[in-house]
């Protein structure tokens, strides 16, 4: 499995998750409790500071205004972002 190296590096310094030579992440407590906290699709997750994680290219503007079309039920307008 190949784990964009951002992505990597916020669940390593957020959620104390460990990789193994191969990139893959290693399922042990952190990686159990991350994937418990991915209850909703839906949900923003937030990193140890309380700040909402973006794994995306994206600007944290726009991740914020995408974000408000789901929630509004405007999906079809993120394809025009």
């Amino acid at each position: 499995m190949k784990i964009n190296k951002n992505v990597k590096t916020q669940l390593g310094n957020n959620f104390k998750i460990s990789f193994d030579k191969l990139g893959s992440p290693i399922c042990d407590e952190n990686f159990h409790k991350y994937v418990l906290e991915l209850d909703d699709a839906t949900k923003v997750l937030k990193n140890k500071n309380g700040d909402f994680l973006n794994y995306s290219e994206m600007s944290n503007d726009e991740f914020m205004i995408a974000r408000n079309y789901i929630d509004s039920d405007d999906v079809e307008k993120i394809l025009e972002m």
